[in-house]
């Protein structure tokens, strides 16, 4: 938790703008120690802010019915790749629906939208690096993991990832995370040094990646 005088830093991501704001005032309202740091209105911006270094916050309100994709999956693709931001998922609709697929996504609990009270206890909870009590989810009994639990099942899982990437690319890459320079690779490789940023270019894009950096965290984190 990132926490300065007290404050929690909070994310809400959402994409009803009216929602967002009223969640906004009742939470500062009833937690006078939390601080809204930035908001979402879509999955594709909540997965980019909660990656960025810059917006670093102690824990991310996410809604679970996103226009552009399920909130699910997006918190699974900000959990696969953060390990230490806690991740609430709220809903308007039934919370047993959503827990087993919710937990499956690495997010440390779910409260309903319209229960307030226990919305902010939730925040509190999670914040403070907690997990929300077991519930039941369709036929089985949901347990929720830490964030850091939950990153490394998903690491692992993403793994296979790489195999969006043809065998040369991959072979690029693999060199190019054991340190090895463009030159270097080009000529074990027997292609132009041109070929090997294009390869490195081409791999960074089919994974969604922001930089090399993350392209070799991933080669890295898929050879645990």
């Amino acid at each position: 938790m990132h926490v300065g005088n007290n404050a929690i830093h909070l994310a809400i991501a959402d994409n009803d703008e009216i929602v967002l704001r009223g969640l906004a005032a009742i939470i500062s309202q009833q937690l006078p120690q939390v601080r809204v740091r930035w908001v979402a209105h879509s999955g594709h911006e909540a997965i980019e802010r909660a990656l960025d270094p810059l917006n670093r916050v102690g824990i991310l309100l996410l809604d679970m019915s996103l226009e552009d994709m399920p909130g699910t999956e997006a918190c699974r693709r900000i959990r696969s790749r953060n390990g230490m931001l806690p991740i609430l998922a709220m809903t308007a609709f039934s919370l047993n629906q959503y827990a087993a697929t919710v937990a499956d996504a690495g997010a440390q609990g779910i409260v309903g939208k319209d229960d307030f009270n226990g919305l902010c206890q939730a925040i509190t909870a999670v914040a403070a690096g907690g997990v929300l009590p077991a519930m039941t989810g369709g036929m089985r009994n949901v347990l929720f993991e830490s964030a850091q639990y939950a990153h490394k099942r998903l690491r692992v899982a993403d793994g296979p990832n790489l195999t969006l990437l043809t065998e040369r690319v991959r072979q690029v890459v693999e060199l190019y995370a054991q340190a090895n320079k463009p030159a270097v690779i080009a000529l074990r490789l027997k292609i132009t040094p041109g070929s090997v940023k294009t390869h490195l270019d081409r791999a960074q894009k089919r994974l969604g990646l922001s930089s090399r950096a993350e392209l070799v965290d991933l080669w890295w984190r898929c050879q645990v």
